[in-house]
């Protein structure tokens, strides 16, 4: 089997329909290839979804009702088959070549065990992203669009739609984080995959960016919406408090005092944006505002957790 691809999925079935139907669509000449789809809910209904593809597609069909992406993932990994895994979301159009571009680009740098892909938006008709030339905006959105040669690059910029590592990887005692990314609620640590990725480049794996495989990112109407991206800025910010180290910093009630200056910092430029009428610096301001929230919090609740 060369290629095994994977994703998770939570009771949003008419997404993962515009999956599914973009996969049957792939031209994969002379690549072995399976689909495994875990049901992190285990929906009837998404059972029904997937087996309706049988026929179609090579899908397997699996439920690790234990909430968390990364157990899903997990529990795919431990049944897959293929040299090459490849992750992807349930929110994803592939584009026809995806998976034979992956494969070739792989073939390409054997010495190299983590690749990741293009990705961009695929929008509602109408919409745009709000300041779109913002590095959040950039990331909120998965917009995996650098403009640079295939070839090494940062292991944070290999995200979670359009990824691929080596079996051999998994079969060393690597695994996802099950402490981090989706979970069922809307307060979870982001870093779901790429928390896996940098600990791959701390432990020598050097990530690879590979710009033909390319596939679109279904931004629903919803995730255009200020206060989702204000969420996703809090979410960041545990994410990013989950993997620092803190040693160093005075700290208060476990939060690096630092931290407090910055909140502060935060509200002063916000006011600062108002005055000027700055569209641009107040979505800036405010968006680290949640991002040092996020970080406070995650703080003081790893120091009460080990209290």
């Amino acid at each position: 089997m060369n290629i095994s691809v994977i994703l998770a999925t939570y009771n949003r079935n008419d997404i993962l329909s515009v999956t599914l139907n973009s996969f049957v669509e792939l031209v994969v000449p002379q690549i072995s290839w399976e689909l495994i789809v875990v049901d992190n809910a285990g929906n009837a209904a998404t059972k029904d979804l997937v087996s309706s593809f049988n026929g179609k597609l090579p899908v397997t069909y699996l439920v690790e009702t234990k909430k968390g992406k990364n157990n899903a993932l997990n529990a795919a990994i431990a049944c897959a088959k293929g040299e090459l895994y490849v992750f992807t979301d349930d929110d994803i159009i592939a584009t026809p070549e995806w998976l034979t571009e992956m494969w070739e680009g792989a073939k390409r740098w054997p010495n190299h065990s983590v690749f990741g892909g293009r990705i961009l938006p695929h929008l509602p008709a109408g919409k745009e992203i709000p300041i779109r030339e913002h590095f959040f905006s950039q990331g909120a959105y998965v917009i995996a669009d650098f403009g640079i040669p295939e070839g090494v690059y940062s292991a944070g910029k290999v995200w979670g739609p359009n990824m691929a590592i080596r079996s051999n990887i998994f079969s060393s005692g690597y695994s996802f984080n099950t402490s981090v990314g989706p979970d069922g609620s809307s307060a979870y640590i982001m870093g779901s995959e790429t928390e896996l990725t940098k600990r791959l480049e701390e432990g020598g794996y050097a990530s690879i960016y590979l710009p033909k495989p390319l596939v679109y990112h279904q931004i629903r109407e919803e995730q255009l919406e200020l206060d989702w991206l204000y969420g996703r800025a809090f979410r960041a910010g545990r994410g990013a408090a989950n993997i620092q180290n803190e040693v160093g910093f005075p700290l208060v009630f476990g939060v690096p005092r630092y931290l407090f200056r910055q909140l502060i910092n935060n509200f002063i430029q916000i006011t600062r944006a108002k005055i000027a009428c700055n569209r641009y610096n107040l979505f800036d301001s405010t968006i680290k505002l949640h991002i040092t929230r996020g970080m406070i919090y995650q703080y003081y609740s790893k120091a009460k957790a080990g209290a």
